[in-house]
């Protein structure tokens, strides 16, 4: 947020205050099977906190075409110590058709993967991989 010499700061400052001391989720998990997850961007390990009125977007890779539904258990602590946990199913089966889900996934990876080569992160900061499955296991 910039500030020019000529502006009123008090605008500008009330909205930081107001976000600073509004609701924050904080403790964010995500519990799934990996065996069918290959990625999620951005990196739910590595969102510490998601203040008030932010939007955030968890886009999951999967291995292969699901075939039955996909449940998602998501656990977090909001800023006024009360623990939720919601669970969600992802059925390929009974969902709207979205052409544009995978093309935003792609985007996020695409935009994520940049963001490391450009600013020389690690990946996992920006992308969570599942434990890659050699040649061998793959074949079982």
């Amino acid at each position: 947020m910039f500030i020019s010499d000529s502006e009123d700061p008090s605008i500008k400052i009330i909205e930081l205050l107001d976000k600073s001391l509004g609701p924050v989720i904080s403790n964010l998990s995500l519990e799934y099977d990996d065996s069918k997850v290959e990625s999620i961007v951005p990196n739910p390990k590595k969102n510490p906190y998601i203040l008030k009125n932010d939007i955030t977007h968890f886009y999951f890779s999967f291995r292969g075409k699901l075939s039955e539904p996909f449940p998602i258990v998501i656990k977090y602590t909001d800023s006024y110590n009360q623990n939720y946990c919601e669970k969600i199913t992802v059925d390929c089966n009974n969902a709207l058709i979205c052409p544009y889900i995978s093309k935003m996934a792609s985007a996020a990876k695409i935009s994520a993967l940049y963001s490391t080569y450009k600013y020389e992160e690690d990946q996992s900061d920006r992308i969570y991989y599942v434990k890659k499955l050699n040649k061998e296991e793959i074949e079982k």
